[in-house]
């Protein structure tokens, strides 16, 4: 708890919630303190290229495939104190426990913290997950651009103090790891509602994501009769009520659509809007259908621009295939919860998360622990110290069943 009130003062917006996105100051400020307390443990952390902090607990064979676990640190602006925070620490912590009792695990156990998880800057989340297994290359971070300063996340990193260059000297080989462990907050209410501790976790939800552009004619709001106007912002709003429709219409708590960020031009009160952009966010854990939606929300948005006389754009910027994860390991992490007596279910997960794309490499398994309110990304985001030792317990145990 110590090190994850630490961490929530590391923000660009203090007392409004946790801000801290990826080569700011305040991620320096969170790399910086985690790798001392790293180093506290008599340990050898490493930054790579792109952000990743990773640090190695030696085992009895140092050259056999290790056992990693660790979330990210960085933030959506105004977000809360426990979104990757938690599995972070708790992988501290279970460098920690394990020194304290002697325990010498039969491989090297590995703690990894993830650089650009949640995407802020670049439109890009995950990637520092997927810097870490060579699906974002070099030539990726250099066309990949800021949506604040327009620089690119090549040379932001290397401003920031990091050696992009050299981040293909670190990318994860299959035969370096055997198994992914992350902890995490639900970041929704389901485990609160059904009042139990403990999520396993079974399948990751994918996601499409896009940035839509809408054109049309700015003129005066006074002057320009309505049957006349081309408004850009009217035609939005028509597409965003479109892609909230089709994923209500799926049905189902695993089909969700968001769109996050609007900006509206010329943002004036007497002008109609000729430029308006917008993202969306498909979410489903079914990637046939996730797919068969996704054509169906961009055949929506032609037809919408057609009829109300716009020109629209839809660029992909990001896309995150839904993951199932390790059954065996949901099976072990299951035991060590019966084991404890923790109640739990097995259940799917709606967000994004490193693990999915670490799933790709090895076998990997989260642990969800209760979120109150179900509340997430935002200030009020809280999870009781309990739930979170629960949480740790179980990623100990496993660990060492795994090791031992």
């Amino acid at each position: 708890m110590r090190r994850i009130e630490r961490l929530a003062g590391f923000t660009a917006t203090p007392g409004k919630g946790s801000t801290r996105t990826t080569y700011t100051p305040e991620f320096r400020q969170a790399l910086d303190f985690l790798s001392r307390e790293c180093r506290a443990l008599g340990l050898d952390p490493v930054v790579d290229g792109i952000g990743n902090l990773r640090c190695r607990l030696p085992g009895r064979d140092n050259a056999a495939p290790g056992v990693m676990t660790g979330s990210h640190i960085d933030t959506v602006i105004h977000g809360g104190d426990y979104d990757g925070v938690v599995g972070s620490v708790a992988a501290l912590e279970v460098l920690a426990v394990l020194q304290e009792n002697r325990f010498v695990p039969a491989v090297p156990v590995e703690i990894v913290i993830f650089a650009e998880e949640e995407g802020v800057t670049f439109d890009l989340s995950l990637a520092g997950s997927k810097a870490l297994v060579g699906r974002m290359t070099l030539a990726d971070m250099k066309v990949r651009t800021s949506n604040t300063d327009g620089r690119s996340l090549y040379q932001t990193a290397r401003d920031f103090g990091l050696d992009p260059d050299g981040l293909p000297q670190s990318v994860l080989r299959p035969a370096e790891v055997s198994a992914m462990i992350e902890l995490h907050i639900e970041q929704s209410i389901a485990l609160e509602h059904d009042l139990l501790q403990i999520g396993v976790i079974e399948k990751i939800a994918g996601s499409f994501n896009y940035v839509v552009e809408v054109f049309g004619t700015a003129n005066h709001a006074g002057a320009t009769p309505m049957r006349l106007r081309r408004d850009a912002l009217v035609g939005a709003a028509l597409m965003i009520q479109e892609i909230e429709a089709l994923a209500r219409a799926e049905g189902r708590d695993e089909a969700v659509a968001t769109v996050g960020r609007l900006a509206v031009a010329p943002n004036a009160a007497n002008v109609i809007p000729n430029h308006v952009s917008f993202t969306f966010d498909l979410r489903d854990t079914d990637p046939d259908r996730m797919a068969e939606r996704l054509a169906e929300t961009l055949a929506a948005l032609d037809r919408i621009a057609q009829v109300r006389r716009l020109d629209v754009t839809a660029r992909r910027t990001g896309t995150n295939a839904p993951i199932a994860l390790s059954g065996i390991l949901a099976d072990l992490v299951e035991d060590c919860a019966k084991a404890r007596g923790y109640s739990y279910k097995r259940m799917h997960s709606g967000a994004l998360h490193d693990t999915a794309v670490l799933a790709e490499l090895a076998p990997s398994c989260m642990i969800f622990v209760p979120s109150r309110d179900g509340r997430s990304h935002a200030p009020e985001e809280f999870t009781d110290p309990e739930e979170i030792r629960r949480g740790v317990q179980l990623v100990v145990d496993t660990i060492v069943k795994l090791t031992g």
